[in-house]
């Protein structure tokens, strides 16, 4: 027999062991799993959770555009409540002439005033809804990312004389006119009329809230229903090719010097693009996932802890057997191995469980909330590795003691 040969049949016959000594205590087995079910369960149902998350925000800051950078008055996320707000708006407002001048700058494609607030709509059935009231020119499709399916986007010309025509998202679209072709027809906004001349492409939800529940004005007509400047700011998109730091200095220059800053004045307005999106967004969910898998940790612990109780158990248990397989020629090493098989086997099967039933919590989860799943294999790997050395570090000191045993000692033990 070959050494290969024979290294593959003791393991074989590890195992076979490790199998039968633990399936003679099955019961007790399976509750000794419990704490790293629960650790891997939660790594794997917030992993999951996290992914899902991730593919869809991911997949949503795509269509905001990576040459797109927004000029605003306010961060897109404030920590303070109404008091940080009310400082934030109490800064200078922009004007659609700040737009012109942006345009001008070397690696800038277009700079598109934008000012958005809700609106209430009445669909044919007599229900209110809310739709997202967009004021804007006639370059908005350039820095929206948004391609229109049906009819046509207003010119310049009808933003100039003030034509009151509008352009819908999908869902609003469907809401007011269902089946029917909305193109030539009138849609009324809290009592005001308007003519849609086209309708825009679909970008599906994101945590459950539609994107495409939104109306496009001129923005000379916005103030019909809000103040245009008190809630204005501006899109400017780069040249194909233009490097973004480069062209996000420049656009922070070129405001700058609108608004008349001193060289030591701070900002007193906010740039916004999708990679500082992604890495805001990337901060938060990294911080939920770095408390649940403290919180795993926690578990995982718990977990080692009973089964290295239970393999001490173990090990007294069967002093007697020890000591008869040592009496026969088993080595030292092969105790020691036989006793981590059985600690690594159980904490295997826990973790097993514990993937099959994070991946359901993560599918009811995503089933009842907006809050997409998305398992991937690495998770589960991660998981299932977590669990082989928790099962390592927990059977090292029992199967240490039972491989110390002397055999004339284990086979005079009495229980």
């Amino acid at each position: 027999m070959s050494r290969i040969e024979g290294t593959l049949r003791l393991a074989s016959e590890n195992l076979a062991a490790a199998f039968r000594a633990l399936w003679a205590n099955r019961m007790r087995s399976l509750l000794t799993t419990v704490g790293i079910v629960i650790g891997v369960m939660t790594v794997t149902g917030v992993a999951s959770l996290v992914q899902g998350l991730n593919d869809q925000v991911t997949e949503a800051l795509g269509g905001f555009g990576a040459g797109t950078v927004y000029v605003q008055k306010r961060p897109v996320i404030m920590a303070g409540g109404g008091g940080e707000m009310r400082r934030y708006m109490r800064r200078e407002d922009f004007r659609v002439s700040d737009a012109e001048r942006l345009a001008d700058l070397p690696d800038a494609l277009a700079a598109v005033p934008m000012a958005d607030w809700f609106v209430r709509a009445e669909a044919p059935d007599g229900r209110a809804f809310a739709a997202s009231l967009v004021g804007s020119s006639s370059e908005w499709p350039l820095v929206s990312h948004r391609d229109i399916v049906r009819g046509r986007f207003f010119t310049r010309f009808e933003v100039a004389s003030r034509r009151r025509v509008c352009v819908l998202g999908p869902d609003v679209a469907e809401r007011l006119f269902g089946s029917l072709d909305p193109v030539g027809r009138t849609a009324v906004f809290e009592g005001r009329e308007l003519t849609v001349i086209g309708v825009t492409d679909s970008l599906g939800e994101i945590m459950g809230q539609s994107q495409d529940g939104f109306v496009v004005v001129p923005y000379t007509i916005f103030g019909d229903w809000r103040s245009l400047s008190r809630n204005l700011s501006i899109a400017v998109e780069a040249k194909p090719g233009t490097d973004m730091k480069r062209f996000v200095a420049e656009v922070e220059t070129a405001v700058r010097r609108l608004r008349g800053l001193a060289v030591d004045d701070e900002n007193d307005f906010e740039l916004v693009t999708a990679d500082q999106l992604m890495e805001t967004y990337s901060k938060i969910s990294s911080g939920i996932f770095a408390a649940m898998l403290a919180i795993s940790a926690i578990a995982l612990v718990v977990g080692s802890v009973g089964i290295a109780n239970i393999m001490l158990v173990s090990v007294t248990e069967r002093t007697r057997e020890i000591g008869l397989r040592k009496a026969v020629g088993a080595r030292n090493s092969q105790i020691l191995l036989q006793f981590l098989t059985e600690s690594v086997i159980l904490a295997l099967v826990g973790g097993a469980i514990g993937i099959g039933l994070g991946a359901l919590l993560a599918w009811l989860v995503s089933t009842v909330t907006p809050v997409p799943a998305g398992l991937q294999a690495w998770s589960a790997g991660l998981a299932l590795l977590m669990s082989m050395l928790v099962g390592v570090g927990a059977g090292a000191l029992p199967a240490a003691r039972a491989a110390r045993l002397e055999p004339v000692r284990a086979l005079g033990y009495n229980q």
